[in-house]
């Protein structure tokens, strides 16, 4: 007996779903996406034909602003832990503000990286050895290699001289507020550095980070003013994941806060 056609009523509903056109598919995960990352993810886990016929965010994570993770936060979890502390084994929680969701990333990256800010819900790490910045997604893994914060140093003049050399860095990564725009492939960062005030720019194609001694920024609250270009910083704009107030270890540990550390996998997100 020859198996029933496609669509007929003998057909189990799995298989028809899974034979739904791949312009409809594609037309129903852009509107799961333009609400959550990872319903997308769920969405495309459903069955085969549904993620043959969708984009992975996998590799396009930061670059594909369709891919950001806007509307999460990663909140402290207390007791004195901090990301990249042992006892959260790697791990890192995330609150969606929409549904009030929680997930755990493993982002094992936190064992030689602080945060430093985050823009549209990437995480932007500054790497201890070296002081490379690093725009990272959180659910996905990918990365963003940026120039090391240390180059913009020659271009403050005497404005940290008062401070040993290896602390320099560290007293600029205290206090930054970072933008990014992405274009074309290209993804650019500005970062206001609040103690020097001044801001700096580069691409992920850049040496260095060059530095605008033209105008001075105004900071007022929370939010910084950029007269430059009349550009409002706010840290808690593009859907921060941070409480800008807890940026690196010394500062989760001193307010109680949590974290970890390892490359993210979408694979190791689980729902609490």
């Amino acid at each position: 007996m020859p198996p029933p056609a496609p669509g007929s009523n003998d057909t189990p509903v799995a298989e028809r779903w899974a034979s739904l056109p791949e312009d409809l598919i594609r037309l129903v995960s852009s509107r799961v996406l333009a609400g959550d990352l990872l319903d997308y993810v769920r969405f495309r886990a459903v069955c085969g034909s549904w993620r043959s016929a969708t984009a992975s965010p996998r590799g396009r994570g930061v670059v594909d602003p369709r891919f950001h993770p806007r509307r999460w936060m990663m909140p402290p979890e207390g007791h004195g832990l901090h990301p990249g502390h042992p006892h959260l084994r790697g791990y890192i929680r995330f609150l969606n503000l929409d549904t009030g969701t929680f997930v755990r990333a493993h982002i094992p990256l936190f064992s030689d990286h602080c945060v430093v800010d985050s823009v549209h819900g990437l995480l932007v790490l500054l790497r201890d050895q070296d002081s490379a910045v690093r725009l990272v997604h959180p659910f996905t893994g990918d990365i963003a290699e940026l120039p090391p914060l240390a180059t913009v140093l020659p271009q403050l003049g005497t404005l940290l001289d008062t401070l040993p050399a290896p602390h320099r860095v560290k007293r600029l990564a205290e206090s930054i507020c970072a933008s990014a725009s992405f274009s074309g492939g290209v993804i650019t960062v500005m970062l206001a550095l609040h103690e020097v005030n001044h801001v700096a720019f580069a691409t992920a194609l850049d040496q260095q980070w060059t530095s605008n001694l033209q105008r001075r920024i105004r900071s007022s609250g929370s939010e910084a003013q950029r007269s430059t270009t009349g550009v409002s910083l706010d840290p808690g704009a593009g859907g921060g994941i941070l409480n800008p107030d807890l940026t690196c270890r010394s500062d989760w540990q001193r307010h109680g806060a949590t974290g970890s550390g390892h490359a993210p996998h979408l694979e190791d997100v689980r729902r609490r």
